[in-house]
């Protein structure tokens, strides 16, 4: 994690001190071969979780369909056909833009994100056109993290910037760089709640308490769990290193005592509960207490802010955090423990301070 500080009062003062771009029509005319009589679905991405919302749909009559919605500044939305279960490309939109699109939803091609789309010819839409570009200019350099982090940094007055920085990972902190304008799209405050939540999570930060129903029905609570060291070992039963990553764990947890050392299991498995106590039986790491990623009301990857699995956080006596392994090897977190119970055992044993 990079070292933010104050950067959330910043921001709080650079949004709110400057006034909020209007609403303003955008309509969208399309005309897609194979879609008469289908349910056509605006969808917009969010791209800070894994939601596409719907903000609207219509039928196609004779392959035509026309959308009229309101909303500020710019928006990625694809357009999804109920009826044949298929879906477009993505297209961005700025507000207030006449945007006509073409395609045939037989013509299909696997998009940047792996799914399979159909394709779509798009007019009057500006930065739609610099998507198109700066897709082309990230495949020629290897889709690399690097090349995605000199485009954020290098274009700070673009609208796509945000989504960049939503979709890469340790770029929040060019947020502060960007244009006004930027920053009050959609998809800035988006990198500011993000930039939020990163201090809200970060080493020396008091844990997000939560009470869930454990896997053998019983209520946790990460607050009374009473021991020297936490590890929230974020996975899912379809991540594979995550699962990779259990016999070292079981192996780290037998070593040392529960009141030295304990492991809660948060698992994004909401979606598919049998499969996740199949997995939790399957790798015998049922010796410590296992949750669900919702709790209630609370999304506990998403409040810990979560990006990618594996992810380990470590937490002290007092509930603080004081390190965070997002995606790194179990390697590196396995010395850490280790080195971090060793110092404290020598320590207790008052034969070396």
């Amino acid at each position: 994690m990079k070292n933010i500080g104050i950067l959330t009062f910043i921001i709080w003062i650079t949004l709110y001190s400057c006034i909020p771009a209007k609403s303003i029509e955008t309509i969208i005319k399309g005309e897609i071969k194979g879609v008469s009589n289908s349910m056509v679905k605006l969808r917009k991405f969010e791209f800070d979780s894994d939601k596409i919302l719907i903000i609207d749909s219509i039928f196609a009559k004779n392959d035509f369909f026309e959308f009229k919605i309101n909303f500020n500044t710019s928006l990625c939305v694809d357009f999804y056909f109920e009826n044949l279960n298929k879906q477009s490309r993505i297209v961005f939109l700025e507000s207030g833009e006449l945007v006509s699109i073409a395609g045939d939803v037989n013509t299909l091609k696997i998009d940047q994100f792996g799914k399979e789309v159909f394709d779509l010819q798009v007019k009057g839409a500006k930065s739609h056109d610099e998507l198109l570009q700066k897709e082309k200019d990230i495949e020629a350099n290897g889709n690399s993290l690097a090349y995605f982090e000199e485009i954020i940094k290098t274009n700070p007055k673009s609208l796509l910037t945000p989504v960049f920085i939503l979709i890469t990972r340790n770029n929040e902190h060019y947020f502060n760089g960007l244009g006004i304008k930027v920053k009050q799209s959609y998809y800035g405050e988006k990198v500011a709640r993000r930039l939020e939540n990163i201090e809200r999570t970060s080493a020396g930060t008091k844990a997000i308490d939560f009470s869930c129903t454990d896997l053998i029905g019983q209520t946790l609570s990460l607050k009374d769990i009473q021991s020297k060291y936490i590890i929230l070992d974020f996975w899912a039963s379809w991540c594979k290193p995550c699962r990779e990553g259990h016999p070292q764990l079981i192996q780290l947890y037998k070593k040392y005592k529960r009141s030295d050392l304990e492991i809660v299991g948060i698992a994004l498995d909401k979606k598919d509960v049998d499969r996740w106590k199949r997995a939790i039986k399957e790798d015998a790491i049922d010796i410590w207490r296992h949750v669900l990623e919702e709790c209630d009301s609370l999304n506990i990857p998403k409040s810990y802010n979560v990006q990618s699995i594996p992810t380990k956080i470590v937490l002290d006596s007092n509930g603080v955090i004081i390190k965070r392994f997002d995606s790194k090897p179990d390697t590196e977190f396995i010395i850490y423990i280790d080195s971090l119970l060793t110092e404290k055992n020598i320590n207790n044993s008052g034969k070396e301070k």
